[in-house]
């Protein structure tokens, strides 16, 4: 369903503003530019003429076009400014930890059988990287390397769906308060994104988020990571 069709549904009359507003934050590339304010409103408005027409059925001017943009824009800075403020970044932390794989399987009764002959064999230090993830379907392994020969042994009945070696873990600590900010994760994840570092899988607890990539990209996602606090704790100075 097109924003235009969710607009009449509702009754409601689609504007220029809706649309340019809608079109921007399905588009995380425009969205980041606009953020930083690195893009020229009125080739973004020519970008987007052609679309936002083609969703109202009639010609729009370009001057309404650059206005909506605008307003936009400063929708976007205020709702970020407003999250930099809720955000104690102080009392976020960063670490690394390399030497990890990733374990995808089909989840049946002799698999969840052995999760706990794993778990007693693999997390004997408190500071290792381990986590069991499970779905309606699958169960998913994260675990350092270390583990890598123990899990593979007590796994070698099962069907594995895809196994990742090569990974690296960035751990981000933080307050509980954390969960209670809309739009934290995204902030981060953005900044990778945009940076193009694909994230392999994603891992969150009560007060840590877990960010695993490929150990090649893991020194410039974490120097990303580090930037990204650094240079918004000096904004809140």
């Amino acid at each position: 369903m097109s924003f235009l069709t969710f607009c009449y549904e509702y009754n409601n009359m689609p504007t220029i503003s809706h649309l340019v507003e809608n079109y921007i934050k399905n588009n995380l590339t425009l969205k980041k530019c606009l953020e930083r304010d690195i893009i020229s409103y009125h080739k973004l408005a020519r970008y987007l003429k052609e679309p936002i027409e083609k969703e109202l059925g009639k010609e729009v001017q370009q001057a309404a076009l650059v206005m909506a943009i605008s307003r936009v824009r400063e929708k976007l800075g205020k709702k970020e400014s407003a999250l930099k403020e809720k955000i104690e970044l102080k009392n976020i932390e960063v670490g690394l930890k390399t030497k990890v794989f990733c374990i995808d399987l089909r989840k049946n009764e002799s698999l969840v059988k052995k999760i706990e002959k794993i778990q007693q064999e693999c997390s004997s230090q408190i500071t290792d990287i381990f986590s069991i993830t499970q779905s309606t379907h699958e169960l998913t392994i994260v675990a350092q390397e270390k583990y890598y020969e123990k899990i593979m042994k007590i796994l070698a009945d099962e069907k594995k769906l895809n196994v990742e070696q090569d990974l690296s873990v960035i751990v981000l600590r933080f307050g509980k308060e954390i969960l209670y900010q809309p739009g934290f994760f995204d902030w981060v994840i953005s900044y990778l994104s945009w940076e193009e570092i694909n994230i392999y899988q994603i891992v969150s607890t009560l007060t840590e988020l877990l960010i695993i990539v490929k150990e090649e990209d893991s020194p410039k996602a974490y120097s990303i990571i580090m930037k990204m606090l650094k240079t918004d704790k000096q904004n809140k100075i």
